[in-house]
């Protein structure tokens, strides 16, 4: 390896580093429960364990159990689930009315499929890592005011919520860039709802 390539791993790994100590960062306890909730990005890590294997590496003497509770489609107030009650499709108290309104739907599904707070109680959840903000985007700027109220109620009600022995740790993922596909799509339109 060249000198001139040394000094750029060196300085790109250096960069990586400040940037990485820039964040906020959550602090992980021992035997904690890392719940991912979420639409598609989330959804699609439950085939690719590299983020997961990413989390207990940084922590191996932490006994972490990370939970993908991640399904397409979802959002912060609305998780569907053929097999739920109608009221457990939204996520928490006053979610229906802050969903698109395309979701609003009456199906009237049956069944006894825990709800969302169900599962994170069941699973004593400690940290929620959440994967939202994709599906919302291709609603465009005209629901960005209605997305941005539907995500603070529902933040608003998790750090509220005990589903362990205190509030929960709370970290939010952005989407992910969408990549130009001649033929399909060149991102921009995608790109630009991401952005706001």
């Amino acid at each position: 390896m060249t000198v001139t390539k040394k000094r750029f791993l060196l300085l790109s790994i250096s960069f990586f580093q400040i940037f990485y100590i820039s964040f906020a960062k959550i602090e992980l306890s021992k035997n904690d429960t890392v719940s991912f909730i979420g639409s598609g990005m989330g959804s699609r890590m439950i085939h690719y364990g590299h983020f997961e294997t990413e989390i207990f590496l940084r922590h191996p003497n932490l006994n972490l159990t990370i939970r993908n509770l991640c399904d397409e489609g979802n959002t912060p107030g609305f998780r569907p689930h053929p097999s739920r009650a109608q009221e457990g499709q939204y996520a928490f108290p006053g979610a229906k009315e802050l969903i698109h309104k395309d979701l609003q739907a009456n199906t009237k599904p049956n069944g006894h499929f825990p709800t969302p707070d169900q599962w994170l109680s069941d699973l004593k959840t400690d940290v929620v890592i959440c994967f939202f903000g994709f599906n919302s985007s291709f609603d465009g700027i005209n629901q960005l005011n209605r997305f941005k109220a539907e995500l603070d109620a529902f933040l608003k009600h998790t750090k509220i919520s005990k589903y362990d022995t205190g509030s929960p740790k709370i970290a939010l993922i952005s989407p992910t860039a969408v990549q130009p596909i001649p033929d399909v799509t060149n991102g921009r339109y995608q790109n630009r709802n991401h952005k706001v």
